[in-house]
This record gives C-alpha cells, sequence and structure tokens, in this order.
C-alpha cells in the first residue's frame, strides 16, 4: 500500500483548490490504484490461500486418509500377524495334536495287534489245550480199554496157567503111574525072558499063568509085548524161551511148549509182544520144528490187540528149515497177546487102502 502521509502533506501544502483537488485526485488515485492493486493481489492471495487452504485441506485430507489408511493398514498388519500368530499356534497345536493322535494311534495299533496276537496266542492255546484234553480222554479210553483187557487177558492167562499147572500136576502123575507101571512090566518081562531063556536051555520053565492054556499064555505074551510097545513110545516135553529173530520186534514176556507122544506133536505158546517196528512182517521164534519137510508148512495162531479191546488177527505160522516163525504183519496195532494151541503128525499118514 502507498505511503497515504505524503499524499496528506501534499493535500496540507496546497493553497489552491485546484491543487487541493489534484492532490486529493492523485492521492485518491494512487490509493485507488494501490486499493485495486492490493485488492487483487489480495484477492489473488486469497484465492491462492484458498486454494492452499484446500489444498491443505485436501492433503490434511488425503493425509487423514492415508494416516487412516496406515493406521487401517497398521492394524491390519497387526490382525494378520496377530491372525498369523494365532494360526501359526493353531498349526502347532494341530501338529501336536495330530503327533499325539498319530502316537496315539501307533499305542492302539499296537495294543490292538498285542490283543490279536494275544487272541491268537489264547486261541491257539485253547486248541491245543483241547487237542491234548482229546488226545488225554482218548489215550484214557485206550488205556481203560487196555487195562480191562490186560485184566481179562491176565485172568485168561492165570486160568489158562492154573490149567496148565494141572494137566502139568495130572500128566506128572501119570508119568510117575506110566515110569512104575513101565518098570514092573519091564522088569516081568525081563523075568519072563529070563524064564524062556532057561527053558530054551532045558534049565528052567516060563511060569506065566498056571491057569491059562498054552494058546492062553501066548496071548498073554502078545497083550504084555503091545503094553510094552506103548511104553516104549514115551511123551516128551521141550519149553523154549521165545526169542525175538530181528531188533524190529519187542517182546513183554511169553514161552512155548512142544509136547511129543510117538508121531503125534501138541504146540502150545502165549506172550505178549510190545512193539513191530518192521515195514512189514516181524518174526518170532518159537521152536525147533519136529517135522522134517523140503518145503515150508504154514498154519495159523490168533493175536489179540491190548489197546482195541474185541480185536483179533489170525497171523501165520511157518515152519522153516527146521524152525516154527510166528509171522507178525507191521499194521497189528501194539502191544497185544497172541495164543497158539495146534497139533500135528511128526510123519505122513499111510494112504487110504483100496
Amino acid at each position: 500500500m502507498a505511503n497515504v502521509k505524503t499524499y496528506l502533506n501534499k493535500i496540507l501544502s496546497a493553497v489552491y483548490g485546484k491543487d487541493v483537488r489534484g492532490a486529493i485526485h492523485d492521492s485518491i488515485d494512487s490509493i485507488n490504484e494501490q486499493v485495486e492493486t492490493t485488492t487483487a493481489a489480495e484477492n489473488a492471495r486469497v484465492s491462492a490461500e484458498k486454494t492452499r487452504v484446500s489444498q491443505e485441506n485436501a492433503r490434511k485430507t488425503a493425509e487423514s486418509g492415508r494416516s487412516a489408511a496406515e493406521t487401517a493398514r497398521v492394524n491390519a498388519e497387526a490382525d494378520r500377524a496377530k491372525k498369523e500368530t494365532t494360526r501359526y499356534q493353531s498349526e502347532n497345536s494341530r501338529i501336536a495334536s495330530e503327533n499325539k493322535r498319530v502316537v496315539a494311534e501307533k499305542a492302539r495299533e499296537s495294543a490292538e495287534t498285542s490283543r490279536i496276537n494275544t487272541e491268537k496266542a489264547r486261541t491257539s492255546a485253547e486248541t491245543s489245550r483241547i487237542d491234548a484234553e482229546t488226545k488225554r480222554s482218548a489215550a484214557e479210553e485206550k488205556r481203560s480199554s487196555a487195562e480191562n483187557f490186560r485184566v481179562k487177558a491176565e485172568t485168561t492167562r492165570v486160568s489158562q496157567e492154573d490149567t496148565r499147572k494141572k494137566n502139568e500136576t495130572t500128566r506128572t502123575t501119570q508119568e510117575t503111574s506110566r515110569q512104575t507101571t513101565f518098570t514092573k512090566l519091564k522088569s516081568d518081562i525081563d523075568t519072563k525072558l529070563k524064564q524062556m531063556d532057561q527053558a530054551i536051555q532045558g534049565s528052567g520053565s516060563i511060569v506065566i499063568d498056571a491057569t491059562l492054556t498054552q494058546e492062553g499064555q501066548a496071548a498073554d505074551a502078545n497083550v504084555t509085548g503091545d503094553r510094552l510097545s506103548v511104553a516104549l513110545e514115551r511123551t516128551a516135553v521141550q519149553s523154549y524161551d521165545l526169542t525175538p529173530a530181528s531188533d524190529s520186534v519187542t517182546l513183554m514176556d511169553g514161552y512155548s511148549s512142544l509136547m511129543t507122544c510117538g508121531k503125534v506133536g501138541v504146540l502150545r505158546a502165549i506172550g505178549t509182544i510190545e512193539k513191530n517196528t518192521a515195514l512189514q512182517f516181524g518174526q518170532l521164534y518159537l521152536c525147533k520144528s519136529p517135522i522134517s519137510s523140503p518145503i515150508p508148512i504154514m498154519t495159523y495162531a490168533l493175536f489179540f490187540s491190548l489197546t482195541d479191546e474185541g480185536s483179533f488177527k489170525i497171523i501165520p505160522i511157518v515152519f522153516e528149515n527146521g524152525d516154527i516163525y510166528l509171522e507178525m504183519p507191521g499194521r497189528l496195532t501194539f502191544p497185544g497177546q497172541f495164543l497158539i494151541d495146534m497139533v500135528f503128525v511128526t510123519e505122513p499118514a499111510p494112504p487110504p487102502v483100496g
């Protein structure tokens, strides 16, 4: 703005009205110019200020928006970081839970496997127990059956032994009587023969029976000779130990005896066989054969299983090479007992006449 004081001094110093008016005009014009200039500048300034203020306000608004956006970004970042932290923690928790679940699942699977193995072992043990119980029951039944059969066999054996002893006693008594009769008969015959020799030489006579005629004395001599012949055909009894002819046969006990009376033979044998491991046949020696034959002769014996009551087999007896053997098939059920009682003639019978 112009210095007003200068224009005021001009007005005050003017003498004439014209000068005063000129001074006032100049002062007003100058002031007006100054005012116009100042007003334009002021307007420009005001406009610029408004623009500046507007721009400042816009800047502030923008800054506020930026600040709000930044704040929102920071908050969002913080929230994101928080959520990320939460997510990370949740993930860690999930992983830990998953690990625990996996460990628990493995423990469950291990426990299940252990349970299954335990169940299998229990089932196997139960099966083994049932099998063992079944076998035990079967074995007990067989043992009981074998024991019953053994008792029966023992009773039979005792009865047979008693019968054998009675027969042996009878045979001994008969043999003693026979020997006594034979001794007396032989003495009588020796006496008769001596008397006959003396009669032939004319130094004595035969006194058989004074009441007999000559024909009666001859008949008496024939009877005496027949009795002597019968007495000379003595009964012989031989006992043999039963001996397995092979290692496959295991004999528990037994005996055999061969009784011959003239041309007639009787073979009796009884024994208990524990086992026979032969694949086909196992031989058991009985005795020497009284029969001389160029070819083997076969007959049969009875075999009773001690473990299968009531079961019996017919098995061969072979006369071979001067010996008698019992042929035992390997398929027999052992232990078992065999019985032999057979009669045979030591010489072939003569052919029939006519």
